[in-house]
């Protein structure tokens, strides 16, 4: 459809875009003047054909020109001003007129519909659909996988993704002053006083601007020092609050020193005599960083965040591949297009002279800026020789100054010595009109939206996670239930501690909200198989039964996957197995080489056994306590006490 459309352009505006020049630079028309609106050019005039009537660079009408001059309408490059070149053109070789035939406007507005709004993101939904269905083929489980199967490996496959959360533990009861301080800082109301005091903030910072009054300057002064006192003030208390080391142990909290710390330096600077320092502006610079505390606060951001950091290891790949691009279009940019003439867009700044030039040249493209400026830069053909020294013209013995442009093939130059000139012309204009275009569509189009394909994908991904039988909101209350006994995140437990876990959680991985809840979680310990791992300090209250139950500790991952399994587990083909043990294997004990012999079941079933044990010692002790008191009758009474204390029957 758009060739078609190209192909109606050729046939209808061929030769009719011709022009003359503006009248300034007046070295541009010579002698032969401005020409008369829908003047006839005589074509057996090769000067003024030359010079008054050529064609416009940015809308040439041929049928090679014109494709790329869809392309650059396609992607918004030059759209109104080839639209109003076509709009005043009269005919083949004949000056435009102003507002000749408007109706062509609807023809370009037609085109920018058609091929730019629908066929262009039908490409991009092309490109990204193939894109997908490589990935899911990449990542496919077996063709033997039932869907209950393809359930538990998505829902192992979020494990893996699940990590613990540091959370300083709450001061002993002794250190009561302590615990009230800890109690504040985690408080709802200091939470959000904070984020409301760092949302403040970020508004003072956008009122700064420059040639401020004396007045609004002391203003912004003292409103970074009040912010700065307020930065400290929270840092110092969750200091006291925590401890130094579990304070320093999060990366949020060592962030937010960081910016405490360039705020205290920026405040003694702004107030003493050394204001004109070099290195001012790049701390005032710094204090933008208060803006990213929004991310340890708000969860939206941390997700949106966390999807990105998911992303990096698919975002290297594509990117890998788009360096690859960029490094063979710079190399043959240069071969092509190296030592340009200097204009409006091809300057000391953008110019395929050298390799660093070239890929920031490209990579300015990739963004869609001025990249059809630069095109037309390469393609111009005329007035591209430059005279490097004061010459004198054999040919007519016309005195050529250094700095003078000519056009390849002029007579001027016959006889002139290489040495005295330098080429700045391209190879071809046909070369700019397939590097230019190819480069967009490869780079532009298909490789820079596979990166907004792979970010995409992954916030799709997690947000089907939540419809898994184990889902994030189960799995973070896993997580949260947990923080509150490993407050170092170490990664163990006593087993002794898996009640408490469980009768946090919700239903079914859990047993919270449930009647009689310690029989049931007792139940659940039962019903699951979680590694006890050895310690070097066996429990007191296990020795007395065997060494071999030195073994106490519980780890994250292996409770979280067993916990998990009761609810979603299924048997999964070999290949599956293998893979995922192999990534598992990696966050357990010892790589996951050994299997501890005994489970949590284990251990609790000996605290029952313990307790029976201990019950039965206990009665039998009070039995003989009865007995003798029994022979006693001053402690008769007391004796009856004892029994209905102890359950005896009398």
């Amino acid at each position: 459809m758009c060739f078609g459309r190209n192909y109606d352009y050729y046939d209808w505006f061929w030769g009719a875009w011709w022009r003359c020049p503006p009248a300034t630079p007046p070295q541009k028309l010579g002698r032969v003047g401005q020409c008369p609106p829908g003047y006839q050019i005589n074509n057996g005039t090769s000067n003024l054909r030359k010079h008054c009537h050529r064609p416009d660079q940015t809308c040439w009408p041929q049928l090679a020109n014109i494709i790329n001059v869809r392309i650059m309408n396609v992607r918004a490059c030059s759209f109104f001003s080839c639209r109003f070149t076509a709009v005043d053109a009269v005919g083949v070789n004949k000056q435009p007129l102003w507002n000749h035939q408007p109706v062509v406007i609807l023809l370009f507005i037609f085109f920018v519909i058609i091929c730019c709004f629908f066929i262009l993101n039908l490409f991009i939904g092309v490109v990204l659909e193939k894109f997908t269905e490589l990935q899911q083929a990449q990542t496919a489980s077996s063709v033997f996988v039932t869907p209950q199967q393809q359930i538990w490996v998505d829902v192992q496959k979020l494990l893996l993704r699940t990590s613990m959360q540091l959370r300083p533990a709450r001061p002993a009861e002794e250190r009561i002053w302590q615990r009230q301080l800890y109690d504040i800082v985690n408080s709802w109301l200091f939470n959000n006083s904070i984020l409301a005091v760092i949302i403040i903030n970020v508004l003072f910072m956008a009122m700064v601007h420059v040639d401020m009054s004396a007045t609004w300057q002391i203003c912004m002064s003292y409103s970074n020092l009040l912010f700065t006192c307020i930065f400290v003030v929270e840092a110092l208390m969750k200091m006291l609050a925590y401890g130094l080391r579990p304070f320093f142990r999060d990366n949020w909290n060592v962030f937010d020193v960081f910016v405490v710390v360039i705020s205290i330096v920026s405040v003694i600077l702004d107030f003493s005599n050394t204001k004109n320092l070099s290195f001012m502006p790049v701390l005032r610079v710094l204090r933008v960083v208060r803006v990213f505390r929004l991310l340890s606060w708000v969860n939206g951001l941390q997700r949106l965040l966390g999807t990105l950091v998911h992303s990096l290891p698919a975002l290297a790949n594509v990117g890998g591949v788009l360096l690859l691009f960029f490094f063979i279009f710079a190399v043959i940019g240069m071969n092509l297009f190296g030592g340009m003439k200097y204009g409006d867009y091809i300057n000391r700044h953008a110019n395929f002279d050298n390799f660093p030039n070239a890929m920031l040249v490209l990579m300015r493209m990739i963004t869609g800026e001025s990249w059809s400026g630069i095109m037309q830069a390469c393609m111009v053909t005329h007035d591209c020789i430059l005279v490097t020294q004061n010459t004198i013209s054999p040919a007519t013995n016309t005195t050529l100054l250094a700095g003078r442009y000519l056009d390849p093939g002029d007579p001027l130059l016959d006889g002139v010595p290489s040495d005295y000139l330098k080429n700045q012309c391209p190879i071809s204009a046909a070369a700019a009109i397939i590097f230019f275009p190819l480069f967009v569509i490869l780079c532009g189009l298909v490789l820079l939206n596979l990166i907004i394909a792979v970010i995409l994908e992954n916030m799709f991904i997690l947000e089907t996670d939540e419809g898994l039988p184990v889902g994030k909101s189960l799995i973070g209350q896993f997580v949260d239930a947990w923080s509150g006994i490993d407050h170092a995140a170490g990664g163990y437990i006593h087993a002794s501690k898996l009640p408490m876990v469980l009768m946090q959680i919700d239903q079914p991985m859990g047993t919270k909200g449930l009647g009689n809840g310690r029989s049931v979680t007792q139940a659940v310990i039962m019903s699951v198989d979680i590694p006890v791992h050895r310690n070097n300090t066996p429990p007191k209250l296990l020795q007395m039964f065997t060494h071999r139950f030195s073994i106490r500790l519980v780890t994250f991952v292996e409770t979280l996957h067993a916990l998990a399994g009761r609810v979603a587990g299924t048997e999964l083909p070999e290949i599956e197995e293998e893979w995922l043990m192999e990534r598992f294997g990696r966050r357990l004990p010892e790589g996951g080489s050994t299997f501890p012999k005994y489970t949590a079941a284990h251990f609790h079933a000996a605290l029952y056994v313990q307790a029976a044990v201990r019950g039965f010692m206990a009665r039998h002790k009070m039995r003989g306590m009865m007995q003798t008191f029994a022979g006693k009758p001053e402690a008769r009474s007391e004796g009856v006490d004892l029994r209905r204390t102890a359950g005896v029957p009398a």
